[in-house]
């Protein structure tokens, strides 16, 4: 059965470095969408309905890997900058 691919980009290969499969692919997918789901509010100038901590601490509840987590955040440049 093959994968459906992460449809934000870059977010496959960095999941793919880390060996990552099965339904926390998907995990991670999903937290990507919220992530840029976040970045076009905030680009259309509309205040985002979660912060990234909260996402990320949901996230974290899910078993997620922290540095993978920040690893997806760099794909989203608004984000990552706003952040660090």
């Amino acid at each position: 059965m093959r994968r459906k691919p992460c449809p934000i980009n870059g977010v496959d290969s960095i999941l793919d470095h880390y060996g990552i499969a099965g339904t926390m692919r998907a995990t991670y997918c999903d937290f990507a969408k919220e992530i840029q789901k976040i970045q076009n509010d905030i680009l259309e100038g509309k205040q985002p309905q979660s912060s990234i901590d909260d996402i990320i601490n949901k996230y974290l509840t899910y078993s997620a890997n922290p540095q993978i987590l920040n690893e997806i955040l760099k794909i989203f440049p608004l984000i990552w900058q706003s952040g660090n």
